[in-house]
């Protein structure tokens, strides 16, 4: 029988060769939502704030890095590294983007210079962003939708929860309409099975032939015991549990990194069964393994000697293959001036070594998870690249 994982993992392949695909989690709502949502950036629907979908979705994209990334890939900018080309377009104001930006692709669809500069700058002033999108016609807003393409787009999700299943049809056909145009836009519903049974009972068509394509039945949520107070660490770990097990991630590793974290109120966990310094640590090399991108790349606490220091240096997750170095860092990092000082000294070995660093906040590695993985993700290929022109 297929996994939660499986079933979605083989959506995503569909929506990469333009296939609109509709996710259905039917089942307990408030885990359809954390699975949903672990996955990354989302829009969390509601017609009745939000009744104009495309503009909802299109001020989400342009608040995220994605439309900026896509951005720094047009024009002139193209022909840079793509970092530099990301620092250029942050540092450039509106007169010189629209020097920078004449060969973008956007301009076909009737967008002006000053169009396209002041979209640049939408995430320098995000306040804004909303009353932009407001001013574009309906074609600008579908074609600018369009754009970013083979890109982790933000998702969009309806909760039909509350919502009575005779008034189902009207968002969904809008959510139905917003994947046509642009079906590589990850999309998920969320329902109850007697609620999606009742709707589906009394439509038929297209719609219906999408939804029922689309669905996935999990059941109900696990009961989680709180593991005590004090402990936020610990009740991060319980509530994204819930994600990972949907997943069919084994619970005897989250029974280790829960005992190890239960240990420090500092979130320094003891070494348990593993060799993790913490459960943090412990809990994203896991999900790194678990990752296909990332699987086999990194090792916990690896060893490695550095030039100009006398003994080896050890790092909490070491990827040899593309020289880059994941630190987590404890809240007792920044108690102690040496400490921060040691640490730094540590960056610097590690850089003539020819190592790129990354810090990480423990608390982050749940609260903030999605970016990091992000920002691991986004450093892999520049340094795969980097060390094979090495050798």
């Amino acid at each position: 029988m297929d996994s939660i994982a499986s079933k979605l993992e083989r959506q995503d392949r569909r929506r990469s060769r333009d296939l609109p695909t509709l996710s259905v989690l039917v089942g307990d709502l408030d885990l359809a939502r954390k699975i949903w949502h672990s996955r990354g950036e989302s829009l969390e629907w509601q017609p009745d704030e939000e009744p104009d979908l495309a503009r909802a979705w299109l001020t989400r994209l342009l608040l995220s890095d994605v439309f900026e990334h896509w951005l720094s890939r047009q024009g002139a900018l193209a022909e840079l590294e793509p970092f530099e080309a990301l620092t250029r377009l942050r540092s450039k104001g509106a007169p010189e983007l629209e020097i920078f930006l004449p060969a973008c692709p956007a301009f076909a669809i009737g967008l002006a210079p000053s169009d396209l500069s002041r979209l640049a700058a939408a995430s320098r002033s995000p306040e804004e962003t909303p009353d932009l999108v407001k001013g574009f016609s309906d074609e600008v807003v579908q074609a600018l939708i369009g754009l970013p393409k083979q890109h982790e787009l933000p998702s969009v999700s309806l909760d039909l929860g509350g919502l009575d299943p005779a008034d189902w049809e009207p968002p969904l056909a809008k959510l139905s309409t917003l994947l046509g145009h642009s079906p590589q836009i990850p999309a998920a519903v969320m329902c109850s099975e007697e609620a999606l049974d009742q709707w589906l009972a009394g439509s038929s068509g297209r719609l219906q032939a999408m939804i029922r394509e689309g669905r996935i039945d999990f059941g109900r949520a696990p009961e989680i015991v709180s593991p005590g107070p004090g402990r936020g660490l610990v009740e991060a770990l319980t509530r994204e549990r819930q994600v990972l097990e949907a997943y069919d991630q084994a619970a005897s590793d989250w029974r280790a990194l829960e005992s190890a974290a239960a240990g420090e109120g500092d979130l320094e966990a003891k070494e348990a069964d593993s060799k993790a310094r913490s459960a943090a640590e412990a809990f994203l090399f896991a999900l790194l393994e678990a990752m296909p991108e990332t699987r086999g790349l990194f090792e916990l606490n690896g060893r490695i000697p550095l030039p100009g220091t006398p003994r080896v240096r050890e790092i909490d997750l070491l990827s040899r293959p593309t020289k880059l170095a994941i630190e987590v860092d404890g809240y007792f990092h920044f108690q102690d001036a040496e400490a921060y000082r040691r640490d730094r000294r540590k960056d610097l070995a590690l850089q003539r070594g020819g190592y790129l660093v990354l810090r990480f906040l423990a608390e982050d590695v749940v609260v903030r998870l999605e970016t990091l993985l992000a920002t691991i993700r986004e450093a892999l290929p520049a340094r795969q690249r980097d060390v094979s022109r090495v050798h």
